[in-house]
């Protein structure tokens, strides 16, 4: 990817990802879901498909936020009695 590895940049970009992925397993666990773990398969996908822009990557993790959100959404309205919902 021609991306530098030998500077004081990588090292901070790194280090800014470990952070991120530790932040997010905290945020998981006090939402009483498991931790998530970070895995290199963005690196496949980039190989199969050739896109490895970052406007692709937002489109994806907003479609799964989205479809998460829903499905609580749902399943909220889906915990009302019929009788309040005029059922």
């Amino acid at each position: 990817s021609n991306v530098v590895t030998d500077d004081l940049a990588f090292d901070s970009r790194i280090q800014g990802g470990l952070t991120a992925d530790a932040l997010c397993s905290f945020l998981s666990c006090a939402a009483t879901s498991p931790p998530n773990t970070t895995f290199s398969q963005n690196s496949g996908v980039v190989a199969l498909t050739r896109c490895a822009h970052r406007r692709a990557g937002y489109c994806c993790a907003g479609f799964l936020i989205t479809f998460g959100v829903l499905a609580k959404i749902s399943a909220i309205i889906a915990s009302v009695p019929n009788c309040v919902r005029g059922g």
